[in-house]
């Protein structure tokens, strides 16, 4: 996101936030690089802020499969959120909720209150790829998103 549109957000935050209003920042978990990504420029975003973040993972289990017995760890997942959270500062409260489910948009459909500001990370700008999908569905439940393109590093 280039510094214009950064400021813009922000911009419309301060007015949308009055004194003493506590406003909460949703990122949503894609995988830990890419919400590590979303998390920062939250953060700047709300940089002085009277802001929380909340982190939702929802932890899709197939039809086929028992819903106590997902096959992904639930203890996996939160280990990815944490490597997610690992390096970055935040005075602002974090909260992660991480809730086992069959369908990742309905999921995200109960957890989020209308007209939530919500971050989404990916790596990909291609309209067909999961993170964009998931960015246009939050779209259309009326949220507004911010999609966070992650830049691949180099080790050097």
């Amino acid at each position: 996101m280039d510094s214009e549109k950064l400021m813009a957000a922000r911009q419309k935050l301060l007015r949308e936030c009055g004194p003493g209003v506590a406003l909460e920042l949703n990122v949503i978990f894609t995988d830990a690089p890419a919400t590590k990504a979303a998390l920062e420029l939250a953060g700047r975003i709300a940089r002085d802020l009277n802001a929380r973040f909340c982190i939702l993972a929802p932890l899709v289990v197939p039809h086929r499969v028992a819903i106590e017995q997902p096959p992904v760890s639930p203890d996996h997942v939160r280990q990815q959120i944490l490597s997610a959270l690992a390096g970055v500062t935040s005075e602002n409260e974090i909260r992660v909720q991480l809730c086992v489910c069959r369908d990742g948009y309905d999921c995200l459909r109960e957890l989020l209150p209308p007209g939530s500001l919500v971050f989404v990370g990916g790596r990909s700008s291609w309209p067909g790829s999961r993170d964009r999908r998931l960015e246009k569905s939050l779209r259309a439940m009326g949220h507004d998103v911010v999609f966070v393109k992650q830049t691949r590093r180099r080790d050097a």
